[in-house]
Formats: C-alpha cells, sequence, structure tokens
C-alpha cells in the first residue's frame, strides 16, 4: 500500500494469530468507559481534568513496563495499540511529505502551512502550538510567538499603532492595531 517491502530475516514462526471468536474490538473493551470519562472532561474543571488524567492513563496501565515487571496479563495489546496509532499518524503526515520535521508519539510538527481538519472531540487532531520552533537533537524544542510581544502600556499610548510581520517561514500575516484611549 505504501510501496513498503518486508523481507523475512529468519523463516521461522514469526506471528502470533488470533481467531475472529477470540478478539475483541477496543469500542467493546473501553467504550463505554472512554465515554463516560470523555463527557466529564468536557464539562471542565476539576473533574475534567481528572477525567483526562485517566484518559491518558489507560496507555500506561496496559503498556508501560515498570521496574521490570510484566505488561500485566494481556501484554499483546501494547503491540495492537501502537500500530493502531503508528497507521493512523503515517496515513495523516504521508502527503505532507517534507513539511514534516518531527513526530513523536501521538503528535507531530509540521513547517509552512497545511490544510488538515482539526476538532477537539476525542480522536480528531488538535493544534497545540503555531508558532517558530527550533528541533535540536529530535529531543529539545523551543518555541517562539509569530509575533513580537508588545507591551499594553505602549501601544495604548499611542495614536494608532499598526506593526505587519511576514514570517515567509510560516507564510503567515500578523497586524495588531491599536485605537488611542479617549
Amino acid at each position: 500500500e505504501n510501496g513498503l517491502k518486508v523481507y523475512l530475516m529468519n523463516e521461522s514462526p514469526n506471528a502470533l494469530i488470533y481467531e475472529k471468536n477470540t478478539r475483541i474490538s477496543g469500542r467493546d473493551m473501553f467504550g463505554k468507559w472512554g465515554n463516560i470519562l470523555y463527557n466529564i472532561k468536557k464539562e471542565g474543571g476539576i473533574a475534567g481534568k481528572v477525567s483526562k488524567a485517566l484518559l491518558v492513563s489507560l496507555w500506561g496501565v496496559l503498556c508501560e513496563q515498570r521496574n521490570g515487571q510484566n505488561y500485566g496479563t494481556h501484554p499483546q495489546i501494547k503491540l495492537f495499540l501502537l500500530s493502531s496509532a503508528r497507521k493512523r499518524i503515517s496515513e495523516i503526515v504521508g502527503p505532507l511529505s517534507d513539511q514534516v520535521k518531527r513526530i513523536h508519539t501521538d503528535g507531530f510538527i509540521v513547517a509552512g502551512q497545511v490544510n488538515l481538519k482539526t476538532d477537539i472531540e476525542m480522536g480528531e487532531l488538535k493544534l497545540e502550538k503555531r508558532g517558530v520552533c527550533t528541533i535540536k537533537n529530535c529531543i529539545s524544542i523551543t518555541w517562539k510567538p509569530l509575533y513580537p510581544e508588545i507591551p499594553n502600556l505602549i501601544t495604548n499610548s499611542l495614536p494608532d499603532f499598526r506593526k505587519k510581520r511576514q514570517d515567509k517561514e510560516q507564510n503567515t500575516e500578523i497586524t495588531i492595531k491599536r485605537k488611542s484611549l479617549k
């Protein structure tokens, strides 16, 4: 599908095959639990923050190996969660090709203008930051705003303040306009 070729290095058995009658969907396993917590999260407040923490903790409970301990009674779920998330991210960033500068876990950074559908609903893409970023050693990321920060004291005292800045790398234009106080 993606033009990739897979070669077996060792011809010994290398797959776990699960019969259809032994499989269960993620929706069946976690759907009711996830929907309840997601609705609480949308309400906001302290309960919303707690429910978000519970939603994201599911990954850790199911997939993180802690202090050399096993992953629990169903370690195979990690493989399915990882492969599903990686497939989804690769389908999203594939058409963006050279604009993708970094992919990490469940997010990515792109340069320039892109046309991606974002939403606040669970499972949809969410725009978290916009600005100029510097990536150093794939781990350290620093962000700067797209526009210079101008103190209100200065702009309020000017009769008409207009500042335009073209950021060629991000292809964005910011206009700030203040009217004088009467």
